[in-house]
């Protein structure tokens, strides 16, 4: 038996709407006969709701739920939406495919999910020495403002707020901007987004080097201080007084590295900022200490 029943075609208006009586064994379609695809559908239970019924390319019909009477969905909004899938559908588009497909797309250009591969495609392969300082940047400054906003509507102005936020330290501020800017242009070239929101936007004044470096007294004085810092920062601060090597290197060091009995820690050219294996003397001052080194 067929489930449904099909009344004649009609202009589908509010009286429509209130006239048609439910019948309990079936569900009801009213087809209007001015908006091709446009119709009603009323349930054995009495629930109505707009549709729009299809055909793309001559295959199979297909039908998509506009949604339900009631605001918003009123005959007229109803039938302008019904307008819109219809030139879709003369465009050669499966509106529903279309939903699904956005729906894909909002959840895999999500800004948190987009920039985990983000790290581990691009960051990780040619930024290998200071990939973890980036990813440390996107994890505690951009996912907590943006994390679940999709890619493409992050705009420019978006992006002034995060780096006014950081005017008062300039040299944090272009490195937050150098690295949006290669985040935007990977998406752009991969073809995810059509414009990075910086494009055509001034980089901020490159920061001058640094001539400031600690005296005999200071050193002696951060050294002391180390004795009260405790794990991790305390070691931390004098591994990198003793090796002389970047944060970065001495904040990633791993035991596979170090050779007590030679007293040696060798950097890995993966790490390295030169792509060169470096090996580092290490001092009789540098003894394990829990976890780590002092």
């Amino acid at each position: 038996m067929d489930e449904r029943q099909i009344m004649p075609n009609q202009s589908i208006t509010l009286r429509t709407i209130q006239s048609v009586t439910p019948d309990p064994h079936r569900d009801i379609y009213v087809w209007d006969h001015r908006l091709k695809g446009f119709g009603l559908r009323i349930t054995p239970r009495g629930a109505q709701s707009f549709v729009f019924q299809y055909r793309v390319d001559g295959g199979p019909a297909r039908r998509k739920t506009i949604g339900p009477v009631g605001s918003p969905w009123t005959p007229a909004t109803a039938r302008k939406e019904a307008e819109r899938l219809l030139v879709q559908v003369y465009q050669g588009i499966d509106p529903v495919e279309a939903k699904r497909e956005a729906k894909r797309k909002k959840e895999t250009l999500n800004f948190r999910t987009y920039s985990e591969r983000f790290v581990e495609l691009y960051l990780k392969p040619n930024w290998r020495g200071t990939w973890g300082s980036a990813n440390c940047t996107i994890n505690n400054v951009f996912i907590p403002r943006w994390g679940n906003r999709p890619v493409h509507e992050i705009t420019r102005a978006d992006i002034v707020k995060v780096l006014d936020e950081y005017s008062d330290r300039p040299a944090r501020r272009k490195e937050i901007h150098s690295l949006l800017r290669k985040f935007f242009n990977w998406a752009t070239d991969r073809q995810d987004i059509d414009v990075s929101p910086l494009a055509g936007m001034k980089a901020p004044k490159a920061v001058p080097s640094r001539r400031r470096v600690l005296s005999d007294e200071e050193i002696v004085a951060l050294w002391r201080a180390t004795e009260n810092s405790g794990w991790p920062w305390g070691p931390f601060v004098r591994m990198l007084i003793l090796t002389m090597q970047r944060r970065q290197e001495v904040a990633e060091m791993d035991w596979s590295e170090i050779d007590l009995t030679a007293r040696r820690w060798t950097l890995p050219a993966d790490r390295a900022k030169n792509d060169q294996e470096h090996v580092i003397p290490l001092t009789s001052r540098i003894r394990p200490v829990g976890p780590a080194l002092c």
